[in-house]
């Protein structure tokens, strides 16, 4: 609701506007009224409206002194002025206060409503202003951009509750899956969230909760209070949510308490989803053996790509019975490392559109099977047999593509998917039959002609819309949509966000 104060030195009409105004339906309430300017003034210190409406003419200094004071102490406060005949062009005059609306006496209802209308239009837009203004400080600071001298001042604009705090980064785990159902986890997280902790995006569906702590026994009571949120969100939303915490550190080290808590959630990837992650449980890995196991994890996947049998059944080993033997990290290290070089290997089945259920099974899954595993042998056994259905996948997809010749066909739609291109101008392009283009199209990548158009078109405009210049008009253009309300419905049917609010979580 945007608070509402109202002046004026005649009381008849202080009360008349307060009681034939439905304020509630135009999303306002009032919270107080004032006879006089310097009155206004001193109530504005601890009311804090946000849009004053204001007769000129009153004792003592008028309507628009008492405006120019008060922006002084409230800069976004918004008025609407009401102003007699001989005074209009005067307060037309006086564009200093940045008023809404001027009205002149006597007021029409219907004219009144609408400036207040206005006026509240402007003010939410303020409130989105400051609310985008403020996260993308915070962010800042979470990610380390603000050090230095240019800290304190910062913190001080953001006027953060506290000198200690924590940080929770909570994550919805099948991202991509729970999207396309448009359920907005920021939504539901800020209906529960306490109003002195503050929430900043840091990735699709992934939210840092900024919480100041005063002692260990707030810090117990704020880990009760972020495992209530989870049980909540998830039983009334059928969500599966993942918790990293950091530990407590001073205002001016927000960045390490970001940095932990992202390095909790990580361990996701062995401790499964819906963990509550606390970042003095994580184990690190030595760095040298992370680098050694990050490069031969890397040759695997090549020679998986590559799709050369030998050389993956020799990395395999290499990897288990060699590296692993020799640096001997701990067993949870172990199975965090299969996990990844499970993960990363179904990526590839993502980026030849073929299904993972078909390959692994609906019921394929990873975390729960690893943390099964006691041995090496079995660790290596385990990832071995997937790793050989993925290889056998990505083998057939590639025979598949090379002999219909539908490598071409690709090739060509990537080349052309902004223009308007229809199956039959693809299928003459490469020379073939517009029916078994469509046939084959649909065995090798998954999907219709018409869905792979759309999916190319809607990536790439995901890519536009990350430049906060784009408008949204000229991607659709560049996409070959004539008409950007059309454009507007498939990307929202593709994202689940439509795209001007694609663009406002992304902005940096």
């Amino acid at each position: 609701m945007i608070k509402v104060l109202i002046v004026d030195d005649e009381y008849l009409a202080r009360e008349g506007m307060k009681r034939t105004v439905d304020w509630q339906s135009h999303n306002c309430v009032v919270v107080g009224d004032a006879e006089d300017g310097l009155t206004a003034i001193e109530l504005c210190s601890t009311l804090k409206p946000e849009l004053i409406i204001t007769d000129i003419n009153m004792p003592g200094i008028n309507g628009l002194e008492m405006a120019e004071e008060i922006r002084r102490i409230l800069p976004q406060c918004n008025f609407i002025i009401i102003t007699g005949y001989d005074e209009f062009e005067y307060a037309r005059a006086a564009v200093k206060i940045h008023a809404v609306d001027f009205l002149l006496k006597p007021v029409e209802e219907e004219e009144l409503l609408k400036a207040i209308d206005h006026a509240v239009e402007r003010c939410l837009q303020q409130q989105e202003d400051r609310y985008i203004s403020g996260e993308k400080l915070l962010r800042d600071i979470l990610k380390g951009r603000v050090q230095g001298e240019e800290l304190v001042p910062t913190l001080n604009k953001l006027q953060l509750p506290g000198e200690s705090f924590m940080v929770c980064c909570i994550m919805r785990d099948n991202i991509l899956l729970e999207a396309l159902e448009g359920i907005k986890l920021r939504e539901l997280i800020t209906k529960e969230l306490p109003y002195f902790w503050n929430i900043v995006e840091y990735g699709e569906e992934r939210y840092a909760l900024v919480i100041p702590v005063k002692g260990e026994e707030l810090r117990q009571k704020n880990i009760e209070s972020i495992k209530a949120l989870k049980k909540s969100l998830e039983a009334n939303n059928k969500l599966s949510i993942t918790v990293g915490i950091s530990a407590v550190h001073q205002v001016e080290e927000l960045s390490i308490c970001y940095r932990e808590a992202r390095e909790a959630i990580k361990y996701r990837l062995y401790r499964g989803k819906g963990s509550v992650i606390f970042y003095e449980e994580v184990e690190k890995a030595a760095t040298g053996d992370s680098i050694i196991i990050a490069r031969e994890q890397e040759e695997l996947l090549l020679a998986l790509r590559a799709c050369d049998r030998n050389q993956i059944e020799k990395q395999l080993k290499h990897i288990y019975f060699d590296i692993f033997k020799e640096s001997k990290p701990s067993r949870h290290r172990i199975k965090q490392i299969s996990l990844e070089i499970i993960l990363k290997s179904v990526n590839l089945l993502v980026e030849h559109h073929i299904p993972m259920e078909k390959v692994l099974g609906n019921d394929f899954n990873a975390y729960k099977r690893i943390e099964g595993l006691g041995t090496l042998e079995e660790l290596h056994q385990y990832v071995y047999r997937n790793l050989f259905k993925i290889y056998n996948a990505i083998r057939e997809y590639s025979n598949e593509a090379t002999e219909s010749g539908i490598e071409k066909a690709i090739e060509y739609i990537k080349g052309n998917y902004t223009k308007d291109i229809s199956l039959s101008q693809a299928a003459q392009a490469v020379y073939m039959n517009e029916s078994y283009l469509s046939r084959r199209l649909k065995k090798v990548l998954g999907i219709s002609y018409v869905e792979y158009i759309t999916k190319l078109r809607m990536e790439k405009a995901m890519e536009y819309l990350l430049d906060p210049e784009a408008r949204i008009m000229d991607v659709a253009e560049k996409l070959g949509y004539t008409d950007y309300r059309y454009f507007s419905q498939c990307f929202k049917k593709y994202t689940g966000y439509s795209p001007s609010a694609f663009t406002r979580n992304k902005k940096q």
